[in-house]
C-alpha cells in the first residue's frame, strides 16, 4: 500500500481565532460552508483554530491528517474537531466537506442541554481522544437515510443567506438539532453489530465506558459495578479498556476525577469538601492524597496560585 505523507508546506500550521468567524452582537455563533477542488481548494493544509468545528464529508474519499495520524474518508464520514487539534485533508476522489464552525459561546448557552444527551459525551469528547490513540475508526458514519436528513439540514443552513441576528438564531438552532440528531446516531450505533464489525470488538463497549464514568462522576463507582453494569466480566473490561485507553480503568477514572475537580478548583469558590463529594472522592482526605500525587500541589494551594496568577 501507497505511504500517505504530508504535504512539507502543510508543517507551516495555520491559526484561526474565533473572531474571524463570530459575531456576538449579530448572535453569529454558527459559520457554515462546503470545501471541495473548487470551493475552497483542495488540499485542505494544517490548521487549528480556538473553536469547535463539525466536519461532513459531503462527497468522494480523501484522508483526513488529525495532530499524528492519518484517516481514510469517504461520503457521509462525520468528525467532531475540537479546539486546538491541527488536522487537514488530501483529495483522493472528488472531495467534499461541509464545515461547521461553532463559537464557544453555543456550547456555553447550550452544553448543559447537550450533556444530558446520551451519545452527545462520547462523540464530543472521547471519540476524538480515541483517535488520537489506538482506535482511528469509532467516528460516526451516517447511513444513507441519516445521511439524506443531514443534507436535507444543511441545505435548511445555507438557505439563511443575510447575515442579521435572526438568520444567525435560526442557523443556531438547525446547528442544535444536527447535533441532536448526530448524538442520536452515534449512541445507536454503539450498540449496532454493524457499528462492531467496523472497529475493535470491545471498542463500542469501552466508548460507552468512558461515557458512564464521565456522567457519573460523583458516584462512588467501582470496576466491579461497571462490569456489571455493562454485563461484562471484571477481567475483560480491565483487559479491553487498559488495550484502548493505554491505562486500567481505575487510573483513567481517577484522572478523570482530577481534572473536574482542578476545573471546578479555578472557576468556583466551593469548598475542598464539596468538590471532592462532587467529584467521586471518599472525602477532602482522600481528594487532597490524589491531586497531590498528580500535580505535586495540594488542592488549596493550587487555588491560591490560580488566585494570584501563578499558574
Amino acid at each position: 500500500m501507497k505511504k500517505v505523507v504530508l504535504n512539507p508546506i502543510s508543517k507551516n500550521i495555520k491559526y484561526y481565532s474565533s473572531k474571524n468567524f463570530f459575531d456576538e452582537a449579530r448572535a453569529k455563533n454558527i459559520t457554515c460552508y462546503f470545501h471541495s477542488r473548487n470551493a475552497g481548494g483542495l488540499p485542505l493544509l494544517m490548521h487549528t483554530h480556538e473553536f469547535y468545528e463539525l466536519n461532513i464529508i459531503t462527497n468522494g474519499s480523501g484522508v483526513h491528517f488529525i495532530n499524528q495520524s492519518h484517516i481514510n474518508v469517504n461520503t457521509g464520514d462525520v468528525f467532531v474537531i475540537k479546539p486546538g487539534s491541527t488536522h487537514g485533508y488530501n483529495e483522493i476522489n472528488d472531495l467534499e466537506i461541509f464545515h461547521i464552525l461553532i463559537n464557544k459561546l453555543f456550547f456555553d448557552k447550550l452544553g448543559d442541554t447537550l450533556e444530558r444527551m446520551d451519545g452527545y459525551i462520547a462523540l464530543f469528547e472521547i471519540e476524538p481522544r480515541l483517535r488520537n490513540s489506538k482506535i482511528s475508526n469509532a467516528f460516526l458514519k451516517l447511513n444513507k437515510v441519516q445521511f439524506q436528513s443531514i443534507s436535507n439540514s444543511i441545505n435548511d443552513l445555507l438557505s439563511y443567506v443575510d447575515d442579521d441576528i435572526y438568520s444567525n438564531n435560526a442557523k443556531s438552532s438547525i446547528v442544535f438539532q444536527m447535533i441532536c440528531n448526530f448524538c442520536k446516531y452515534y449512541h445507536d450505533s454503539l450498540h449496532s453489530s454493524t457499528h462492531k464489525k467496523q472497529v475493535q470488538a470491545y471498542t463500542p463497549v469501552i466508548i460507552q465506558v468512558l461515557e458512564y464514568m464521565e456522567r457519573n462522576l460523583a458516584q462512588k463507582l467501582t470496576i466491579d459495578k461497571i462490569a456489571e453494569t455493562f454485563y461484562i466480566s471484571k477481567s475483560t473490561l480491565i483487559r479491553n479498556f487498559t488495550n484502548t485507553m493505554g491505562e486500567p480503568p481505575i487510573n483513567y477514572l481517577i484522572k478523570l476525577r482530577i481534572k473536574k475537580a482542578t476545573t471546578l478548583l479555578e472557576n468556583t469558590n466551593k469548598t475542598i469538601t464539596t468538590i471532592a463529594l462532587e467529584c467521586g472522592f471518599y472525602d477532602a482526605s482522600h481528594f487532597e492524597h490524589y491531586f497531590y500525587k498528580y500535580n505535586n500541589i495540594s488542592p488549596s494551594n493550587y487555588r491560591t496560585n490560580i488566585i494570584h496568577g501563578q499558574k
